[in-house]
């Protein structure tokens, strides 16, 4: 632990260069209050079906001032990456890889409304971090056969659940995890080991469902016209279109994870001039996002030799895969919203 600190401090350090500013910044739109305050009477129910227990919370300590909703987000954002060190760290052995990849993290504008509207976000960390805590404690009761790292790993999973429903992909990372790190696989042992260590887990995400059907689960999101395509296209039996429509959703999530959205739409427009812009709208961004990701492939076809690298990179690969296609699934972008250019608040779901 003490050789990590000054990796930490840096870390902290940049992270709160980065983002600073936003603790001088106003609440936008009026959101955090109107959604807030339709959360009355302010209960459990009404917090986990709206998400806002971190509201709630901001509001009893800071009332309507912003600073300290801000606070709370790039406090969060701080451990959140912190926290990744550690788990990068703990998978690869190597602390180097484990910094700079926490070092871009926490600068990195991929996500960037996740801070610049953290007053309104914050919980997005808050689930990351119970993510990458799920796995650092299950992979240490694989390592220590201590049971109650297990019990750890089962309560960070299914607070996790109630942040967001984005939380559920930890069963499937958890069973990524199992197959990739196993020192044995596809043996008649293993595979029953596997899913006798899963099987709490896929017990709790059931138990979720089921109470979730009874609070109602949450509010407003079928509002949102992007569910509606999603719910349209599986009503009517259009498959061949929604898987379209998922594919194009996926590619486009993938470009601002590593080049400056700015940058990207402004490249876009400069093809108006040579292909019909109506094309160029509907699929550059896709398949721009397409071609990155058959780029990781390749780093991972690469590195398939390393003991060092392989199994770590290929782990965050299914990570991102899994992020893209679940946000792909359930909210499937539109026509309208597929041509858009990348908009400085809608960055929030590449956080993951």
């Amino acid at each position: 632990m003490n050789k990590n600190i000054k990796y930490y401090a840096i870390i902290i350090f940049v992270g709160i260069l980065a983002w600073y500013k936003v603790l001088s910044f106003w609440f936008f739109r009026a959101y955090e209050a109107t959604w807030l305050t339709g959360l009355r009477p302010y209960n459990i129910v009404n917090l986990i079906k709206g998400h806002g227990f971190l509201y709630f919370l901001d509001y009893k300590l800071f009332g309507w001032n912003p600073v300290g909703w801000y606070a709370t987000g790039l406090l969060l954002h701080l451990v959140a990456s912190i926290i990744f060190f550690y788990l990068v760290y703990k998978l690869s052995k190597n602390r180097l890889l484990a910094f700079l990849s926490s070092l871009f993290f926490v600068a990195s504008t991929a996500y960037h409304d996740v801070l610049t509207w953290a007053s309104f976000n914050s919980y997005y960390p808050l689930l990351l971090s119970l993510l990458l805590l799920t796995l650092i404690t299950y992979h240490s009761f694989k390592e220590k056969k201590n049971i109650l790292f297990l019990l750890l790993s089962l309560l960070c999973s299914f607070l996790g659940f109630y942040v967001r429903e984005t939380g559920i992909i930890i069963v499937p990372l958890l069973f990524a995890y199992e197959v990739i790190f196993a020192k044995t696989i596809f043996t008649k042992k293993s595979i029953i080991r596997l899913f006798k260590h899963l099987s709490p887990f896929i017990i709790l995400l059931i138990l979720f469902f089921v109470l979730r059907t009874l609070y109602g689960g949450t509010g407003g999101d079928t509002a949102d016209g992007n569910v509606q395509l999603q719910m349209r296209l599986m009503k009517d039996g259009l498959y061949w279109e929604y898987a379209k429509t998922v594919f194009l959703t996926l590619g486009k999530l993938i470009p601002p994870q590593i080049i400056p959205y700015t940058f990207l739409n402004t490249f876009r427009e400069s093809l108006y001039k040579h292909f019909d812009p109506n094309l160029v709208n509907t699929y550059f961004f896709p398949v721009l996002g397409w071609l990155i990701f058959a780029g990781y492939g390749m780093v991972l076809f690469i590195l398939r030799k390393s003991k060092q690298y392989f199994k770590t990179f290929l782990f965050f690969g299914i990570w991102l895969g899994l992020f893209l296609l679940f946000i792909s699934l359930a909210i499937p972008n539109t026509p309208d919203v597929l041509a858009r250019v990348y908009e400085y608040n809608t960055m929030r779901y590449r956080y993951f």
